[in-house]
């Protein structure tokens, strides 16, 4: 330590010098989380029991607390105080599961017999019925079908032609099956039923699926599912987007 001169005035008798490193400066920064749709009740219903304790660690505070929410987007915002650029903001999102994202049910995608196949492979567990995955799965190993497709074209020699195309496609293929998979990520597993269809093109065959009971369970299930978690916190600011 270097040399120092140091005046002590009034009724001071006591000086400490600490030698060392100060402990750094921490700069307050601000905190997002996001998560799975049950994040902001989550947060919420655990830092709501701390307050009422007398507790301030992350108060919340009703008055400058915003929840905004879009059923379209699938999300929940909740946003403990908008003007404070450093208050906390909690994100709940409502997504698709992996499960779901690989079959492309009522997408625009199409699969070859291959890439069908790879998906059927480690399906089983995803099967209502595992006696029924077998049965799809060996089907589609084995399936032959036969394209038949005949073209006639007439001309009438004075510049007017007419061509029809007629194509029929006989397979041995299962026409559906039932999965019981979870649709969205944080929730329970659902079964629908599942529609096969395909075409060919190019003398190759293409295949993509399809549901009409998946569909209206989304459309249910997101109704449901906001509802649930919004349930508790209706005292709180709502914006519906």
């Amino acid at each position: 330590m270097e040399n120092l001169t140091v005046k002590v005035e009034g009724d001071q008798k006591e000086l400490i010098l600490r030698e060392g490193q100060a402990e750094p400066i921490r700069v307050p920064r601000k905190i997002k989380i996001d998560g799975d749709i049950n994040t902001v009740k989550e947060y919420l219903s655990k830092r709501m029991n701390i307050a009422s304790l007398g507790m301030q660690l992350q108060y919340i505070n009703k008055g400058t607390s915003i929840i905004t929410v879009d059923e379209e987007k699938m999300f929940i915002l909740l946003e403990l105080d908008p003007n404070d650029e450093l208050a906390t903001v909690v994100n709940a999102k409502l997504e698709f599961t992996t499960y779901l994202d690989q079959w492309n049910i009522n997408g625009k995608k199409t699969f070859t017999r291959k890439e069908l196949l790879d998906i059927l492979k480690y399906a089983k567990l995803m099967f209502d019925d595992p006696d029924q995955y077998e049965t799809v799965y060996k089907a589609y190993q084995v399936f032959d079908f036969q394209a038949m497709i005949s073209a006639s074209q007439e001309d009438d020699k004075r510049g007017n032609r007419s061509a029809s195309v007629k194509k029929e496609i006989k397979t041995n293929l299962p026409a559906d099956f039932i999965l019981r998979i979870p649709i969205f990520k944080g929730q329970g597993p659902e079964t629908f039923r599942v529609e096969v269809c395909y075409d060919t093109t190019d003398a190759s065959i293409k295949f993509w699926f399809e549901s009409v009971e998946l569909f209206n369970l989304i459309e249910q299930r997101k109704i449901e599912i906001f509802a649930e978690q919004l349930a508790p916190f209706q005292d709180f600011v709502i914006i519906r987007k």
